[in-house]
């Protein structure tokens, strides 16, 4: 399970087509897993399991923590971790100049937390990811992706949080959103 943001079908759209175009890349290595347009999100933090009795108390803290104003963002560039001479994951990064999502991301860690779960093991980098490679990028990935590096997706309003749960198929995860709050 995690807390999470959905994109806008606007922007979801946007980023699909980067998608389409970078599989059809040759630089592009052909086992590279992609993220589908469906499931875009920011993921705010991670859970993992949650036992069936502490589900409430995720809820209600979550509930808390959706207490802040809803705001915008932009979702501009392209990079990759652990960086773009090396891919392992491609994102989508995010201008936040109001600062909602780190108060949002604040707000889920304190309220988690005291709810009596664990708290984060890094600290919250707000980015999109768009595909995993598990296998050694091509030579001329990096300047693809630097290239890219400066795409314009769309605004999109964050006035929601969700939880959601994650299963795992052979044809990639399926996210259900248990419960969603409106942001105040």
């Amino acid at each position: 399970m995690f807390a999470a943001v959905k994109v806008s079908s606007q922007v979801s759209q946007n980023l699909g087509h980067f998608v389409e175009r970078m599989r059809g890349n040759p630089e592009v290595p052909p086992k590279t897993v992609w993220v589908d347009e469906k499931n875009f999100h920011f993921t705010l933090k991670f859970f993992g399991e949650v036992s069936d009795p502490m589900i409430q108390n995720l809820e209600n803290a979550l509930a808390g923590a959706a207490s802040i104003p809803p705001f915008e963002v932009t979702l501009r560039s392209i990079g990759a971790f652990p960086a773009l001479s090396h891919p392992r994951v491609i994102w989508a990064g995010v201008e936040d100049p109001s600062g909602g999502f780190a108060r949002l991301a604040d707000a889920i860690e304190k309220a988690t937390v005291d709810a009596g779960f664990a708290a984060a093991d890094k600290p919250f980098s707000p980015h999109l990811t768009l595909a995993r490679l598990n296998h050694t990028a091509r030579p001329g990935l990096p300047k693809v992706l630097e290239r890219s590096g400066d795409t314009f997706f769309g605004a999109m309003a964050v006035d929601h949080l969700a939880l959601v749960k994650s299963t795992l198929t052979a044809k990639g995860p399926v996210y259900e959103d248990l419960r969603r709050w409106s942001l105040k």
